[in-house]
């Protein structure tokens, strides 16, 4: 986890990816559906999302929303800040829809 943010901090979008995907296989053996898999993902999804991988971002947000749903229910702020991540990267494809939806959840939330 570490490595990835030295790797982000010098612009290696890619081998800070491939850290975190590491360190996500490992946190998934010790603690799954922990908030820190949660978190891991949350993070996989913002820098696929800053690389181009919207499909990548996608899906690792999707799994950072189930497991904080599962954690923290519903209505929590961290299931909120999932859902804006979501709606910022459906505006970033220019799929308005999906993104108002997203963002319409986030501030019932909030």
């Amino acid at each position: 986890f570490n490595m990835a943010f030295l790797h982000q901090t010098r612009n290696r979008l890619d081998k800070a990816l491939k850290c975190l995907e590491e360190a996500l296989k490992i946190r998934q053996l010790r603690l799954p559906d922990s908030e820190k898999v949660a978190l891991t993902h949350e993070k996989i999804g913002t820098l696929a999302r800053s690389i181009g991988k919207a499909k990548k971002a996608e899906n690792a947000f999707i799994e950072a929303l189930r497991i904080r749903k599962l954690i923290h229910g519903e209505g929590h702020v961290a299931v909120a800040t999932v859902m804006q991540e979501l709606g910022d990267l459906f505006d970033d494809l220019g799929d308005y829809n999906e993104a108002s939806k997203y963002y319409r959840e986030a501030l019932k939330i909030r």
